[in-house]
C-alpha cells in the first residue's frame, strides 16, 4: 500500500495541466495562489496537476495509466443513511475552498474558560456542566468571490447548517458560541473568529463538521477537519 501511494504521488507532482499562456512562475486562482511552480514550455504554461487538483478540491487517480481528477467529496462519502453530511475532509491548517468561501482552522484548544476575543462587549464561555470541557476552534474565512458578502456564522443558522463535533461513537455537538465581528468580506477579504463547543470530557472528539454558506447564497457546503487526539 505504501509503494502505491508513493507512485501514485510521483505522477501527481510530475504530471502537468495546460492553462492559458502565461510566463510568470506563479498561478493564480480566485486571488490565491495556486502554484509557484508553473513552468512555460513552447509558448504554453504548465502547471502541476497536484496544485490544480488542490485548487479544486480534488485528488488524482490514476488508473490504466490514464490521470482523473476525482472529487475529495465524492471520495469521502460513506455509508451512514441519507441523512449523513458529506464533504470536503482535511486536517488543522488545510484550506477548505468550495469556489465561494475558503475555510482553515488554525488551531484547536482545551481551555478551562474561553475569554471573547472579538465581540463588542467583554464576556466568556464555560462548560455547560461540570462533566464537560471547552474544545475551541480558532479560524479564518476569506471571501473568494467577486462581490462583497458575508458568511453566516452564528449558532443559530439557518436549518440546512450542520456545523458540530463528532466523537469515535457516532456522537454529535452543536456548538455553544461564535465569537466574531460581523459585517460582510470584499473579495479577497479575511476575517477571524472562533467556535466554541462544550462536549463531555470522555468525549474522543473525532471531526468538525464546518458548514460554509452565505446571507445572499444559503447553498451550504460541509467540510470535515480532523481534530487532533488530546
Amino acid at each position: 500500500m505504501k509503494a502505491t501511494s508513493a507512485v501514485l504521488f510521483s505522477l501527481a507532482v510530475s504530471s502537468f495541466c495546460s492553462l492559458s499562456a502565461n510566463a510568470q512562475s506563479t498561478v493564480y486562482y480566485h486571488g490565491s495562489v495556486l502554484t509557484h511552480s508553473a513552468k512555460s514550455i513552447g509558448g504554453q504554461t504548465y502547471v502541476p496537476l497536484a496544485d490544480v487538483a488542490k485548487a479544486l478540491s480534488c485528488r488524482v487517480s490514476s488508473t490504466g495509466g490514464a490521470l482523473s481528477l476525482v472529487s475529495a467529496t465524492a471520495a469521502s462519502s460513506t455509508a451512514g443513511g441519507a441523512n449523513q453530511v458529506t464533504g470536503t475532509t482535511g486536517n488543522v491548517g488545510d484550506w477548505f475552498f468550495n469556489g465561494k468561501w475558503r475555510f482553515k482552522v488554525i488551531k484547536v484548544d482545551r481551555p478551562d474558560t474561553y475569554t471573547w476575543q472579538y465581540y463588542d462587549t467583554a464576556g466568556s464561555d464555560s462548560p455547560s456542566s461540570p462533566d464537560d470541557q471547552l474544545v475551541v476552534f480558532y479560524c479564518q474565512i476569506k471571501n473568494g468571490e467577486q462581490r462583497a458578502d458575508e458568511p453566516i456564522l452564528t449558532v443559530h443558522g439557518l436549518d440546512n447548517q450542520m456545523t458540530a463535533l463528532t466523537d469515535d461513537q457516532g456522537n454529535s455537538y452543536s456548538p455553544i458560541d461564535f465569537d466574531l465581528r460581523g459585517g460582510a468580506l470584499v473579495p479577497g477579504g479575511a476575517k477571524s473568529f472562533n467556535v466554541v463547543f462544550s462536549v463531555p470530557k470522555t468525549a474522543k472528539i473525532s471531526q468538525l463538521i464546518f458548514t460554509l454558506y452565505s446571507y445572499t447564497d444559503t447553498k451550504a457546503t460541509n467540510v470535515r477537519v480532523n481534530v487532533p487526539a488530546q
